[in-house]
């Protein structure tokens, strides 16, 4: 059903068919969409700087969901998935001005 919404254009769709197969075999990420949420909402409450890796990965995989171009199994990344989740922690650690405040204390 997910590979037919993804040909069909409908990525929100192929995701969800994703979760609720996930969900029905006990498989995927634990980090569901709604714990994504919650994360979001934690760390816009406490001003702690978040990457979203999740986001990174479907910006990467562009007109369809996030696969074996950047996992070896839709669990566990892959060289390039783990690229695209280095280069947004990097991004985010940088905007955030973590290596300069950290480098501070080190002096």
């Amino acid at each position: 059903l997910a590979l037919a919404r993804e040909a069909a254009g409908d990525l929100q769709g192929a995701e969800d068919a994703v979760w609720a197969a996930a969900r029905r075999n006990h498989a995927g990420s634990t980090i569901t969409p709604g714990l994504a949420g919650i994360i979001d909402r934690v760390a816009a409450r406490y001003a702690v700087p978040l990457a979203d890796a999740d986001d990174a990965l479907h910006r990467a995989a562009g007109r369809h969901l996030p696969g074996n171009d950047l996992f070896f199994d839709f669990v566990h990344l892959n060289p390039a998935g783990a690229q695209v989740v280095a280069d947004e922690l990097a991004t985010t650690i940088d905007e955030a001005g973590l290596v300069e405040g950290l480098a501070a204390l080190c002096r």
